[in-house]
């Protein structure tokens, strides 16, 4: 994450907005070495004035910034996902993916039959 952010968000990105609803959005992706994941940066779905990081696998949002997507700097976002990572622990973190993968390759085994 040491390189700047560009302000135009070209890529496109799913995030999970309940259990099975998820919507499309313009976004900027990165890899995140703790993580070991490609995650986006969007504007938050529901509240413009605020930034989103979520996972580009599952959709779900990490964190929160309270800081419209257009102003936000690559150091926000660090720290954020900094803060994220040192409150639930890497091994936590990575068992939760492991855990939402699984629903979702679930569900989507039950939607083809």
């Amino acid at each position: 994450m040491n390189r700047k952010i560009r302000m135009e968000f070209k890529d496109n990105g799913t995030v999970t907005i309940e259990k099975n609803n998820t919507k499309k959005v313009k976004c900027w992706t990165f890899h995140c070495k703790p993580l070991n994941r490609t995650l986006i940066v969007h504007e938050d779905i529901d509240n413009k004035n605020c930034t989103s990081v979520s996972d580009s696998i599952t959709g779900y949002r990490l964190v929160q910034i309270p800081i419209k997507s257009t102003s936000i700097k690559n150091e926000d976002i660090k720290e954020r996902i900094k803060q994220f990572i040192s409150h639930y622990t890497l091994p936590l973190i990575k068992e939760e993916f492991r855990r939402v993968e699984d629903l979702i390759a679930e569900n989507n085994i039950r939607k083809k039959k």
